[in-house]
Protein backbone atom coordinates (compact mmCIF):
# COMPACT_ATOMS: atom_id res chain seq x y z
CA UNK A 1 0.00 0.00 0.00
CA UNK A 2 1.28 3.41 -0.91
CA UNK A 3 2.29 5.76 1.88
CA UNK A 4 -0.32 8.34 2.84
CA UNK A 5 2.08 11.10 1.86
CA UNK A 6 2.04 9.86 -1.73
CA UNK A 7 -1.76 9.63 -1.78
CA UNK A 8 -2.62 13.15 -0.61
CA UNK A 9 -3.50 15.72 -3.29
CA UNK A 10 -1.83 18.91 -1.99
CA UNK A 11 -3.90 21.42 -3.99
CA UNK A 12 -7.14 19.76 -2.98
CA UNK A 13 -6.06 19.61 0.65
CA UNK A 14 -5.21 23.32 0.75
CA UNK A 15 -8.49 24.26 -0.94
CA UNK A 16 -10.57 22.05 1.36
CA UNK A 17 -8.78 23.30 4.46
CA UNK A 18 -9.51 26.85 3.31
CA UNK A 19 -13.19 25.99 2.91
CA UNK A 20 -13.26 24.36 6.35
CA UNK A 21 -11.60 27.37 8.02
CA UNK A 22 -13.94 29.90 6.40
CA UNK A 23 -17.02 27.78 7.06
CA UNK A 24 -15.96 27.17 10.66
CA UNK A 25 -15.56 30.88 11.26
CA UNK A 26 -18.92 31.62 9.64
CA UNK A 27 -20.76 28.86 11.51
CA UNK A 28 -19.27 29.20 14.97
CA UNK A 29 -18.23 32.86 15.24
CA UNK A 30 -20.18 35.00 12.80
CA UNK A 31 -23.57 33.25 13.15
CA UNK A 32 -23.33 32.93 16.93
CA UNK A 33 -22.76 30.14 19.39
CA UNK A 34 -23.20 26.64 17.96
CA UNK A 35 -25.72 24.10 19.16
CA UNK A 36 -24.87 20.51 20.00
CA UNK A 37 -26.32 19.51 16.65
CA UNK A 38 -24.01 21.96 14.85
CA UNK A 39 -20.97 20.42 16.52
CA UNK A 40 -22.06 16.87 15.73
CA UNK A 41 -22.79 17.88 12.14
CA UNK A 42 -19.35 19.42 11.86
CA UNK A 43 -17.78 16.16 13.09
CA UNK A 44 -19.49 14.36 10.19
CA UNK A 45 -18.96 16.90 7.42
CA UNK A 46 -15.29 17.84 7.89
CA UNK A 47 -13.89 14.28 7.55
CA UNK A 48 -16.10 13.75 4.50
CA UNK A 49 -14.69 16.88 2.89
CA UNK A 50 -11.10 16.00 3.72
CA UNK A 51 -11.50 12.48 2.32
CA UNK A 52 -11.72 14.04 -1.15
CA UNK A 53 -8.06 15.07 -0.82
CA UNK A 54 -6.83 11.46 -0.57
CA UNK A 55 -6.38 9.30 -3.65
CA UNK A 56 -7.87 5.82 -3.41
CA UNK A 57 -9.96 6.32 -0.28
CA UNK A 58 -13.10 5.36 -2.21
CA UNK A 59 -11.64 1.90 -2.86
CA UNK A 60 -11.79 0.97 0.83
CA UNK A 61 -14.60 -1.54 1.44
CA UNK A 62 -16.17 0.54 4.20
CA UNK A 63 -16.09 3.85 2.33
CA UNK A 64 -19.50 3.68 0.63
CA UNK A 65 -21.41 2.29 3.64
CA UNK A 66 -19.86 4.88 5.97
CA UNK A 67 -20.54 7.63 3.44
CA UNK A 68 -24.20 6.61 3.20
CA UNK A 69 -24.57 6.45 6.99
CA UNK A 70 -22.89 9.86 7.33
CA UNK A 71 -25.24 11.39 4.75
CA UNK A 72 -28.25 9.99 6.61
CA UNK A 73 -26.75 11.25 9.87
CA UNK A 74 -26.40 14.74 8.43
CA UNK A 75 -30.10 14.68 7.57
CA UNK A 76 -31.06 13.49 11.06
CA UNK A 77 -28.98 16.21 12.70
CA UNK A 78 -30.45 18.89 10.43
CA UNK A 79 -33.96 17.70 11.31
CA UNK A 80 -33.21 17.63 15.05
CA UNK A 81 -31.74 21.13 14.82
CA UNK A 82 -35.12 22.32 13.51
CA UNK A 83 -33.88 23.68 10.20
CA UNK A 84 -34.33 22.60 6.60
CA UNK A 85 -36.80 19.76 7.23
CA UNK A 86 -37.29 19.00 3.53
CA UNK A 87 -33.56 18.98 2.85
CA UNK A 88 -33.07 16.83 5.96
CA UNK A 89 -35.52 14.28 4.58
CA UNK A 90 -33.67 14.23 1.26
CA UNK A 91 -30.38 13.57 3.07
CA UNK A 92 -31.89 10.78 5.19
CA UNK A 93 -33.50 9.03 2.24
CA UNK A 94 -30.41 9.50 0.08
CA UNK A 95 -28.24 7.92 2.76
CA UNK A 96 -30.64 5.05 3.31
CA UNK A 97 -30.98 4.34 -0.41
CA UNK A 98 -27.20 4.45 -0.77
CA UNK A 99 -26.78 2.01 2.10
CA UNK A 100 -29.45 -0.32 0.71
CA UNK A 101 -27.80 -0.20 -2.72
CA UNK A 102 -24.44 -1.05 -1.19
CA UNK A 103 -25.92 -3.97 0.75
CA UNK A 104 -27.69 -5.20 -2.38
CA UNK A 105 -24.47 -4.95 -4.37
CA UNK A 106 -22.47 -6.86 -1.75
CA UNK A 107 -24.97 -9.68 -1.56
CA UNK A 108 -24.77 -10.13 -5.32
CA UNK A 109 -28.37 -9.38 -6.19
CA UNK A 110 -27.50 -6.32 -8.27
CA UNK A 111 -28.13 -6.58 -11.98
Amino acid sequence: MTALRDRIKPKWLVALLGIVVVATYAEFVWLGPPTVYDLALWLLVVPLLLSFAVVGVEKHPLYRPLLSVAIAGIGVLQYLDGEWQLLAAVFVFSGLFGLLDELRTRTGTAT
